[in-house]
């Protein structure tokens, strides 16, 4: 299939770049930036003639739409580039899809359902999001329903975790770095560093996660395009769930650090469980082929690689 994905450079991008084409699919791409070793377009989908050139030029079989600020922390830093972003562009761009006839896939998040996904949540479930960055995919989600909604997929996915496809440049700190900060958080990738340098690493106190290899969810993305189905989609394993004081005991004893373990109350917004009904990917025979201790490994590998300062040493 000829599928068109935008924000090809962003972290799930560079998983698709490589998941996808191994399973026979051509990738034409777009991002705001250049993405090394690739020839893909560089326009901001706020840019209407571009995105419309881009999709007319393309004729896709189907557009999977990556681009979008990402995370909890993030879009309580800046609400309204992160409504204009996860919403906004998102709008016209399902607007144009339908314009153009061409099926969509808008990769949503496990926030939109917020303080309701502590019970087993279902794509039918109430949406109830605890955060900006959680409301504006629920918005995404519903522009992509108003305008284009024959052949719609929303794939939700729920904390996906594992090394970016891309490497840094030497003395770079990149948002996938695992330092704790504004842009790029993910509690595993931090944990791996931390316990690296022998930083404390912080848990908050009773929560429960259940992580997915990224390379086991980009995989999940594949098969619903090729199954042809429509429809919401948790993208997610929900079968291995963890306090998250036991998986910072487990990054120490995989990685042999003698970092402490610091336990604190959670903030405002997060969620202290989060368990997504994925029967409907089951269904398609997804399965996970990453188990944890097998991930955390292939994490220590990558985030050791980042020095005290969150720089790449490679």
């Amino acid at each position: 299939m000829k599928i068109a994905v935008t924000g090809i450079g962003g972290y799930i991008g560079g998983w698709v770049r490589s998941v996808f084409p191994a399973r026979g699919h051509l990738i034409m791409g777009q991002d705001r930036v250049h993405v090394p070793g690739t020839s893909y377009p560089v326009f901001d989908l706020a840019d209407a003639e571009a995105r419309r050139e881009w999709l007319t030029s393309r004729h896709p079989d189907v557009v999977v739409h990556l681009a979008a600020l990402y995370g909890r922390v993030w879009g309580e830093t800046d609400l309204i580039s992160t409504v204009d972003a996860n919403a906004g562009i998102t709008a016209e761009l399902a607007r144009d899809c339908q314009r153009l006839g061409i099926p969509l896939m808008f990769l949503s998040s496990s926030e939109v359902y917020g303080r309701v996904a502590r019970d087993l949540v279902t794509p039918t479930s109430p949406l109830d999001p605890l955060n900006m960055y959680g409301l504006s995919k629920k918005w995404g989600e519903e522009a992509c329903l108003l305008y284009a909604r024959d052949g719609l997929v929303i794939a939700r996915l729920n904390m996906p975790y594992g090394p970016p496809k891309d490497q840094p440049l030497p003395g770079e700190r990149p948002h996938t770095s695992g330092v704790p900060g504004l842009v790029g958080y993910n509690v595993l990738h931090s944990m791996t560093w931390e316990a690296t340098h022998g930083l404390p690493l912080t848990v908050h106190e009773g929560t429960t996660r259940c992580l997915t290899w990224v390379g086991d969810a980009v995989t999940g993305l594949a098969q619903i395009i090729e199954s042809g189905q429509a429809g919401i989609f948790n993208v997610c394993r929900n079968d291995d769930h963890r306090p998250v004081s036991d998986l910072a005991r487990l990054v120490l004893d995989i990685t042999g650090s003698s970092s402490e373990v610091m336990t604190v109350p959670p903030p405002a917004g997060v969620t202290p469980r989060k368990s997504l009904d994925n029967t409907e990917l089951l269904r398609l025979g997804w399965r996970p082929a990453v188990d944890l201790d097998a991930g955390i490994k292939r994490c220590w590998e990558f985030f050791s690689r980042f020095d005290p300062d969150g720089k790449w040493h490679g």
